[in-house]
């Protein structure tokens, strides 16, 4: 099987952690598999160095870029690599892809307490969720 992981993170934390825990963790269990990994610029690749892993670094420091690739060269690799599995760990999955989709949320806080959301968690991140959580396989 060919797996797409993509491991770009936003900012240091909790997600990070479990991301590269994953990654190092899945390249070392499964030798099986074939894998690509996206990481982002600013933390870099883990050069993991196994024959079945890829490691690939997007360079995109603006939010329009970032939303461009998102869209359009995000699902090229994808299809390019003939991805069976896209699993997204923190990003969107909404556009079209030959590979079935698995994104994870980290967190089920904004769907319990509401109340609590800022601003842009209300109006960006949880209509976001809802609609990946549609998408996703």
């Amino acid at each position: 099987m060919r797996i797409v992981i993509d491991a770009r993170i936003i900012q240091f934390g909790g997600v990070y952690s479990y991301t590269r825990a994953l990654v190092r963790a899945i390249s070392k269990i499964d030798k099986n598999n074939q894998y690509l990994i996206i990481y982002d610029a600013a933390h870099g690749k883990l050069n993991l160095q196994q024959a079945n892993v890829e490691e690939f670094v997007i360079h995109s420091d603006n939010p329009y870029k970032w939303l461009y690739w998102n869209k359009t060269k995000l699902p090229r690799l994808i299809n390019e690599f003939d991805a069976d599995i896209y699993h997204s760990l923190k990003q969107v999955t909404n556009f079209q892809t030959n590979a079935k989709t698995i994104f994870t949320i980290h967190s089920a806080y904004p769907f319990f307490y509401p109340q609590y959301l800022n601003l842009q968690e209300k109006l960006y991140w949880v209509p976001m969720y809802r609609r990946v959580a549609r998408h996703a396989d």
